[in-house]
């Protein structure tokens, strides 16, 4: 999260929070992706994906900086996990009966 919002483009491990939190480089996704994935855990996957970075960034710059804006356009705050709770809980009371006073 921090690298996203100082512009650096982040490559992770696919695996928990990283997995929900970037959204892997394809050609086709480039206006809403925000770093680059590898799930394999052996040093050639990194090694792979670095590499596969460093030609996203030398051959399509257009790709590469929108990856940049749309990782320093996410917002991680607070504020934003709490509304969304709010919006969970307001949907879960929802589908609950109705509270009837004691008398």
């Amino acid at each position: 999260m921090y690298s996203m919002r100082y512009s650096t483009v982040p490559v992770v491990r696919a695996t928990g929070g990283l997995d929900d939190t970037v959204v892997s480089y394809t050609p086709l996704n480039a206006d809403c992706c925000t770093g680059f994935k590898f799930h394999d855990l052996y040093p050639e996957a990194l090694l792979n994906t670095l590499r596969w970075a460093e030609s996203v960034y030398k051959n399509q710059p257009g790709d590469f900086n929108a990856m940049v804006r749309n990782g320093m356009a996410q917002d991680f705050s607070w504020r934003h996990t709490a509304l969304e709770y709010e919006a969970l809980y307001r949907d879960a009371r929802k589908s609950l009966p109705p509270v009837v006073p004691a008398k």
